[in-house]
């Protein structure tokens, strides 16, 4: 292992590396703007555009092809660099405004057009120019970038020859299926969901600022306009953070400004501006196939491989042509809502929608992704189950920059000392384990180098094999509890306070409120204001009673199982009121009786287990029994004497043997914040 100077040393490299790496970058993007870009122009402009553009375009040093491949990659750097020298800034500008005109302008038969095209390449050609687009403010959801969303929908959905597999992209319609055109095709369809998710993250946010303009504003004026800068600020500072990958081109003024309902209208506005039709798109189907290979007329001795495409490539076209379809529709879908708030979060919504039917394209490449499981390692049988597992763990050790989780592989991780030395291994599981320990070990090595991380996720920790667990081969045990006592107590009263679901109580203070504001009669007034102190006082006296509540369902639910405790009405505010019946929070709002919630598992009892599993095992060996001193163990007991802390000071709170329903042993506040000194002098190191 390296000392700490050596790796100082290496970070001291890697950071010289970067500098290097950043410093001729910006060679680069000064080298690209020296001069103006001009966009080599497209066949069908005609002769005269070419010979115009060969008049003006001439430069040292830049050769061919000038096609929309270049276009779309030099778009890419003049979007993610910006030079330094102002006369290079004015050519960056002039370069990036020729390119954006020049991609914008496609339409959908140059995206398939090959003829006459300046490349042979269409579908990677569709692939770049998508990627440019995605990332250019104000192009996102243009016709050219529509189109190009079309046809890769369309070619990531086709099953061609040789290898009659969906999911994989080719350069053109003649060509094979290739990894590099795939991922190109991917990287296109993530950069438009990128798109659509951050822009929701926008919309959500601005809907979130404008209700808190429009609502909460300060009687003072000094604070007021305090107040007004640091919200404009922070406005500014997020908008700057997502302004590359928004759908919407935002000014330095809008940013300066921080109009939030402005920019919220803008992107809304730009959402209802998309076409709902492309010009060129064909309905999918048949239709436009050559009769004589129509598969409805197809004769008995026409071959099957010249009939399969046909049905295949109008099966593409209906899935795109639907994708595409339930896209423009859901980005257009009308937002009516009054208050700005629900009005951001339903933009958000709906560009999430967009940014999900964008990514369900995708299913067809992820379904190459494999999952190794032991039943990978055994699918070749018995006598091909260690050159399976070899082959396994050295295409692992040559991953990089990789996290990998091992699921369900406990059952050939399994203790040997627990097993029988008398009785016979019936399975070949269980003779895996002590081909495993190498394996591991020389995986733990190769991370080290490769950047890799590697976890075993189980719930036997305690069958795993002493050697297994040892350092060298997973070098930390870390357990994953029931939430402790704070993390629920902190949970609940937030959720408590968001919860948006009012007592009788609430909605008579509010019924009364409002009609006190209205009353016009004096005396009738005073009578309802007075009916409104009364309300505030048992109000208060609820809220007293509730938080009781708060702190019991706390000290009810320890070490339950998150699948409960996560749901609504649970530690999560219920949406509906039928989410309050026989839940925590039914209980909380309504002291309405509760469902018990069982422990999941207990620290006592596991700890029994533990210890009389080590005893019989020095017991054996002739050796003194291991304590429990693995952060495993020791974390959790810490976590079980808070629940124990927890439950003694609500009993001490109370008085002893008083029950805990008596009005006067109602604990206030204080229990909580003498519970959390308690717990933090108690723990601290």
């Amino acid at each position: 292992m390296k000392t700490l100077d050596e790796q100082i040393a290496d970070i001291e490299k890697l950071d010289e590396l970067r500098q290097r790496a950043r410093a001729l970058q910006q060679d680069a993007i000064e080298a690209l703007t020296q001069k103006p870009y001009l966009p080599q122009p497209r066949r069908r402009k005609g002769e005269a555009a070419k010979e115009a553009w060969r008049n003006n375009s001439p430069r040292p040093n830049w050769a061919a092809p000038g096609d929309d491949v270049e276009k779309a990659e030099l778009l890419q750097a003049l979007t993610l660099l910006k030079p330094k020298e102002d006369e290079n800034k004015k050519q960056w500008a002039k370069s990036r405004e020729a390119l954006i005109t020049d991609l914008k302008d496609i339409s959908y038969q140059d995206c398939i057009e090959t003829e006459a095209a300046l490349d042979t390449v269409p579908t990677f050609r569709c692939a770049q120019v998508l990627q440019a687009l995605a990332k250019t403010p104000g192009q996102v959801l243009s016709e050219a970038a529509l189109a190009c969303f079309y046809c890769l929908a369309k070619e990531l959905n086709e099953i061609a020859s040789p290898a009659w597999a969906g999911g994989a992209g080719r350069a053109s319609h003649d060509a094979i299926a290739t990894a590099f055109v795939t991922g190109e095709c991917v990287r296109g369809l993530l950069a438009l969901e990128l798109a659509l998710q951050d822009t929701a993250k926008a919309a959500e946010m601005l809907g979130k600022e404008a209700a808190r303009a429009a609502q909460f504003r300060s009687g003072i004026e000094l604070w007021r306009g305090q107040e007004d800068y640091f919200r404009a600020r922070s406005l500014k500072i997020s908008l700057a953070m997502l302004r590359p990958r928004v759908i919407i081109d935002l000014s330095e003024s809008d940013l300066a400004e921080g109009k939030a309902k402005e920019i919220l209208d803008k992107i809304e506005q730009a959402l209802r501006a998309i076409p709902e039709k492309l010009p060129g798109l064909r309905p999918a189907g048949f239709v436009t196939l050559p009769k004589e290979k129509e598969p409805s007329v197809a004769k008995p001795e026409d071959h099957l491989a010249d009939i399969l495409p046909y049905y295949f490539a109008g099966a593409a076209k209906s899935i795109a042509s639907y994708a595409l379809e339930r896209l423009v529709y859901a980005l257009r879908a009308p937002v009516n809502n009054t208050d700005l708030e629900a009005q951001g979060k339903a933009t958000a919504e709906k560009l999430r929608h967009g940014a999900r039917i964008v990514r369900d394209l995708l299913l067809p490449v992820e379904q190459f992704a494999e999952e190794i499981t032991p039943s990978d390692i055994l699918v070749g049988g018995v006598e091909g189950v260690e050159r399976r597992t070899r082959h396994v763990f050295q295409a692992l050790s040559k991953l990089t920059h990789a996290v990998i989780l091992f699921d369900e592989f406990d059952s050939i991780l399994l203790d040997r000392a627990k097993r029988d030395p008398e009785v016979i291994p019936r399975t070949v599981i269980e003779f895996l384990t002590p081909g495993m320990l190498p394996k591991l070990k020389a995986l733990n090595e190769a991370s080290k180098e490769q950047r890799i991380s590697y976890v075993l996720a189980t719930n036997f920790v305690d069958r795993l094999d002493g050697a297994v667990t040892r350092g060298g081969r997973f070098d930390d045990m870390h357990g994953i509890y029931p939430p402790d006592v704070l993390s629920r107590l902190g949970r609940m009263l937030d959720q408590v306070k968001r919860n948006k679901l009012k007592t009788k109580l609430e909605n008579e203070i509010h019924e009364v409120t409002r009609n006190r504001d209205k009353e016009t009669d004096a005396t009738r007034r005073d009578e309802l204001s007075e009916k409104l102190k009364h309300l505030n006082d048992d109000k208060k006296k609820q809220d007293t009673a509730q938080l009781l509540r708060v702190l019991m369902a706390v000290n009810d639910t320890k070490s339950g199982p998150m699948d409960k405790l996560g749901k609504p009405g649970s530690y999560t505010a219920p949406r509906e009121p039928k989410d309050l019946d026989g839940t925590l929070f039914g209980y909380v709002l309504q002291n309405a009786k509760k469902k018990d919630v069982a422990p999941e598992t207990e620290y006592d009892s596991a700890k029994q287990k533990e210890v009389e599993r080590r005893d019989a095992k020095a017991k054996k060996e002739g050796k003194p029994s291991e304590p429990l001193t693995e952060p495993y163990w020791t974390d959790w007991e810490k976590i079980a004497s808070w629940d124990h802390m927890f439950d003694g000071q609500l009993k001490r709170s109370a008085g002893g043997g008083a029950s805990l329903w008596s009005e006067k042993a109602v604990p206030e506040w204080s229990v909580v914040s003498d519970f959390l000194k308690e717990t933090m002098q108690k723990t601290a190191p």
